[in-house]
C-alpha cells in the first residue's frame, strides 16, 4: 500500500492482524498500531499492510 493512502487513525489489515494506525514513520516505511479490540500495540513495515477495500474505516460513512 502507498504511504500516501495512511493517515492516523485509520483502520488496516496486517500480517499482525488488524488495527488502528497511531503513528507513521516515513523515513523507515513503518506504522506504529493498536491492535482492533486489545490492548495490544504494535509495529509494521508498510510491506506488511494489506490492501483490503473490505475495511471500512469511521470516514467511509456517510448518513
Amino acid at each position: 500500500m502507498e504511504l500516501s493512502r495512511l493517515h492516523s487513525g485509520m483502520l488496516c489489515a496486517t500480517r499482525k492482524g488488524p488495527g488502528w494506525i497511531m503513528s507513521i514513520d516515513a523515513e523507515h516505511h513503518s506504522l506504529h498500531m493498536k491492535a482492533q479490540g486489545e490492548e495490544r500495540e504494535f509495529d509494521v513495515d508498510l510491506d506488511d499492510i494489506l490492501d483490503d477495500p473490505q475495511v471500512h474505516n469511521p470516514e467511509d460513512i456517510y448518513y
